[in-house]
């Protein structure tokens, strides 16, 4: 049986973290694509929370005999695929960066020769 005490302490865990997801993005903090992520796994860490069964359940549905050894197998899971979707992102906002600074190259250079030919008033 769970103890009283970590019981507790888990749900206001869980409900603790629902809160901060809930404030960042009503203040713009942090963008509806990723609280999306955040929200489904705070709601999940209050299910297994508030019904300790589930969690032995899960565990039993991946052939793990301890519950606390199936969360933290699923917790890798969860960073990695997290990892995963940043690592993305951040190479399309490299590719987008890179894109943007040959476009301000380009931009540069046209008004540095509309400038010569302002300057020698031939426009």
């Amino acid at each position: 049986m769970i103890d009283l005490k970590l019981y507790i302490f888990s749900i206001l865990l869980g409900v603790g973290f629902l809160t901060i997801i809930i404030y960042l993005v009503r203040n713009e903090h942090l963008s509806l694509r990723y609280a999306l992520l955040w929200l489904a796994t705070s709601l999940i860490f209050l299910l297994v929370a508030c019904f300790p069964p589930v969690a032995r359940g899960i565990a039993y549905a991946m052939g793990i005999k301890a519950p606390s050894n199936a969360l933290f197998l699923l917790g890798i899971i969860f960073i990695l695929s997290l990892l995963l979707m940043l690592t993305v992102g951040f190479s399309r906002l490299s590719e987008r960066h890179r894109e943007l600074t040959q476009r301000y190259a380009l931009l540069e250079k046209e008004i540095e020769i509309l400038m010569e030919k302002k300057d020698r008033g031939s426009i």
